[in-house]
């Protein structure tokens, strides 16, 4: 498959989905797909065309380096920053984020107080 070239305008719709969506990847994925006028499938293909990587894992991606982020800062509990970078789960939050960092996420937020 050919990369694919996004507008400017897409890739800020994107980034804008990404930022303050609450919603769970897939539900996320099939509202970028969309706004973009693609199907989901095609949505999909050129993502991972563009990114080398599918959207469900470049947006867990995402929301673990944010999660880190809030973790440094001491001021939200693991609840707080899971719900806050969009996971549903708190137990699905630690297990990914132990999975991709190899700590848990008190363990790392307690590396920074």
């Amino acid at each position: 498959m050919n990369r694919i070239d996004l507008t400017q305008a897409e890739w800020q719709l994107m980034e804008k989905l990404w930022d303050h969506a609450p919603q769970t990847g897939r539900e996320l994925t099939e509202a970028m797909a969309a706004q973009t006028g693609w199907s989901e499938v095609y949505f999909r293909r050129a993502f991972r065309a563009a990114f080398g990587t599918s959207p469900l894992a470049y947006i867990r991606r995402v929301r673990l380096e944010n999660a880190k982020a809030l973790l440094r800062t001491g001021y939200y509990s693991v609840t707080e920053t899971a719900t806050r970078c969009g996971f549903d789960s708190v137990s699905y939050f630690s297990y990914t984020f132990r999975r991709e960092t190899g700590v848990t996420p008190s363990a790392y937020r307690e590396r920074f107080l």
